[in-house]
């Protein structure tokens, strides 16, 4: 089930969380956030605590689940969004991960150039992954599965 919303922010997952279908009991949970949190630079003081809300109520309620975290991917320099910083988080969310039993999901290092940047193969825009960038995230999934 993808309840995924193009251009959503890390409050829209807590918005929605009656609709993610946690009631046919899936046997995982795939969490990409925070993305538009930093283009828009749009409630990056409550971003990790939001998360934090959202995979703690997964957990209560989808104890069967398992459930993935995936990091913030680089983006193209052009987006403004300093590497430092979105690896700065990714550490925190990396930590929120490890603290609750969740499966961290490093995409950002198999996306980033050397620079910290998205390579440019990857992308279509700075941001949205090109085919060969969803292989790359599929595989890197279907590894861990």
């Amino acid at each position: 089930i993808n309840r995924g919303v193009g251009g959503d922010f890390a409050t829209g997952l807590w918005d929605r969380k009656h609709l993610l279908g946690l009631e046919k009991d899936p046997q995982a949970i795939f969490v990409m956030i925070g993305t538009n949190n930093f283009i828009y630079n749009n409630q990056l003081f409550s971003y990790l605590s939001d998360v934090e809300k959202f995979l703690l109520y997964l957990k209560e309620n989808a104890p069967n689940s398992r459930i993935f975290l995936h990091s913030i991917c680089p983006m193209a320099k052009s987006v403004n969004v300093s590497p430092q910083t979105i690896q700065e988080t990714n550490k925190e969310l990396e930590k929120l991960a490890q603290n609750n039993n969740i499966t961290y999901i490093d995409l950002y290092s198999l996306f980033a150039d050397e620079n910290g940047y998205i390579r440019s193969e990857l992308t279509v825009d700075g941001v949205h992954f090109t085919p060969l960038g969803y292989k790359i995230w599929t595989d890197k999934v279907k590894e861990l599965l």
